[in-house]
């Protein structure tokens, strides 16, 4: 199974000066890096590019990006006026340790560093533009931002909950998968559709199991809110169960179609066991 470990090899591709700065921003970027994470959306990428080719450093650079992007929507979703979360990854949320004025500034901050390195990443003009394209759409206002948006109103039914989570979570999946193809030379139209439709089931099921795993007493690290939107709470453990082996089921058939499966299966099915 693919292999990552954030500071081994990650953060050589940060900019050194966000750790030696003393300014508290700078202190309120890295924060969430410190916490345990499992590193899914990266080592998704990772994995798609290695259904190709093995990854060099344009894929850890895009993973890196993509995990900066990712910390910006966690840091902003934990904030008082949106979930309002005192901890993320077993410590503290950046606007607990930093208060909320830092956190927004954080999150700002990440958000624009994740675009930064793939700007100047080692890729071609066109892979890097091809990929700032991509993340753009996944995270703006028809991605996960409208996620979560509609995440704050309080989604009461199956429906609804499975239409924020195809924005909310399944979006910047779909991208993890792309960055990875695209990293990899892979510009053929048939095959990237293939791979945005695998990796719109992989981020339906990877949310459920979140669901599963939250019902049964997470262990995430984040502070869970009784009355938050949860697809067990609607339809039950079992219809959960079922919807995400319906879903696992169809992002395989996709993922046989890739030259070397093996590096998704074995992602896949390690956070499936594992519940996350």
């Amino acid at each position: 199974m693919i292999q990552l470990d954030f500071e081994k090899h990650l953060l050589p591709h940060l900019d050194p000066n966000l750790l030696s700065e003393s300014q508290v921003l700078f202190k309120a970027i890295v924060h969430l890096f410190k916490g345990p994470s499992k590193l899914f959306r990266p080592k998704l990428l990772l994995a798609t590019h290695a259904s190709f080719a093995e990854p060099g450093k344009l894929a850890y650079q895009s993973a890196l990006a993509l995990e900066c992007i990712h910390t910006f929507s966690l840091v902003h979703d934990d904030l008082p006026d949106m979930d309002d979360a005192d901890e993320r990854r077993h410590i503290p949320s950046v606007h607990k340790a930093y208060g909320n004025a830092q956190a927004i500034l954080a999150g700002d901050a990440l958000f624009n560093l994740g675009f930064d390195i793939l700007a100047h990443a080692d890729g071609t003009p066109e892979q890097c533009l091809k990929m700032i394209q991509v993340v753009s759409r996944a995270i703006g206002h028809k991605g996960m931002t409208l996620g979560q948006s509609l995440d704050i109103q309080n989604p009461n039914s199956k429906d609804d909950l499975l239409a924020c989570y195809r924005l909310k979570t399944g979006a910047l999946i779909e991208s993890s998968c792309l960055l990875g193809a695209i990293c990899a030379e892979v510009d053929d139209p048939d095959t990237l559709a293939l791979i945005q439709n695998m990796g719109e089931h992989i981020g339906i099921y990877f949310q459920i199991e979140d669901d599963l795993f939250d019902y049964t007493q997470s262990l995430t690290g984040k502070t869970q809110q009784p009355n938050s939107a949860n697809l067990v709470h609607h339809i039950g453990i079992e219809a959960c169960q079922k919807l995400i082996h319906k879903h696992q089921t169809q992002a395989f058939e996709y993922i046989d179609q890739l030259p070397n499966p093996e590096p998704l299966h074995q992602l896949t099915n390690h956070y499936l066991e594992r519940q996350c």
